[in-house]
């Protein structure tokens, strides 16, 4: 489940620097089904994760006998190690320090752009707009 829950954050964050970086475009082809493929990714990912455990790789379950009953555990391994830390914690680490410092440079280049009087989307959006409609009232006249 740490596989799973990890890389939900990763796809929380990859969702943000889509709609940042595409915005309407991104919004308007939102659809259940768009949705529902990465999370079916994230899940099909972590059962390729955890599937070695299930198949005794290399002989990873180790069962000792603890008073009269026999519990379950794994011998810890270099292999297994290296495989749970990047499935578990490395790999979605490096996955949102890149995603998160590609969205906060992005950000703070449109602030800097605002504050500097640069004509921002919102405003060029809006001289477009009147252009058109100073167009249409000239056409009509």
């Amino acid at each position: 489940m740490m596989i799973v829950s990890s890389n939900h954050l990763v796809l929380v964050a990859v969702d943000r620097y889509r709609i940042l970086f595409e915005g309407v475009r991104y919004l308007q082809r939102r659809s259940v089904w768009r949705a529902l493929q990465p999370v079916w990714f994230i899940w099909l990912l972590a059962i390729c994760f955890i599937s070695p455990f299930y198949f005794d790789w290399k002989g990873i379950s180790l069962y000792q006998q603890i008073g009269s009953g026999w519990t379950c555990g794994t011998k810890k391994t270099g292999a297994m190690v290296v495989h749970t830390t990047l499935a578990t914690s490395f790999g979605p680490f490096l996955a949102l320090v890149f995603i998160y410092t590609k969205v906060f440079k992005e950000l703070k280049r449109r602030g800097r752009s605002r504050l500097s009087g640069q004509s921002s989307p919102e405003t060029v959006l809006e001289e477009v707009k009147s252009e058109n409609d100073h167009n249409m009232v000239i056409t009509e006249s």
